[in-house]
């Protein structure tokens, strides 16, 4: 999750991801961006990424 210091959110795409040994790409930049309204921020706030952690869950 992307988030200002104030806590406003900030709409996070993600754009390539990386699986043991191979990594691979969605889309180029401009088409992931395609639709998107920018986020607008406060001069000198800070932007925070929060690490969400996801367990598999086995029986």
């Amino acid at each position: 999750m992307i988030q200002t210091e104030s806590g406003t959110p900030i709409p996070a795409i993600q754009g390539s991801y990386c699986w043991e040994s191979m990594c691979a790409d969605y889309a180029g930049d401009m088409e992931l961006l395609e639709g998107q309204v920018p986020v607008s921020v406060l001069v000198g706030e800070n932007i925070l990424f929060i690490s969400v952690q996801m367990y598999r869950l086995t029986s």
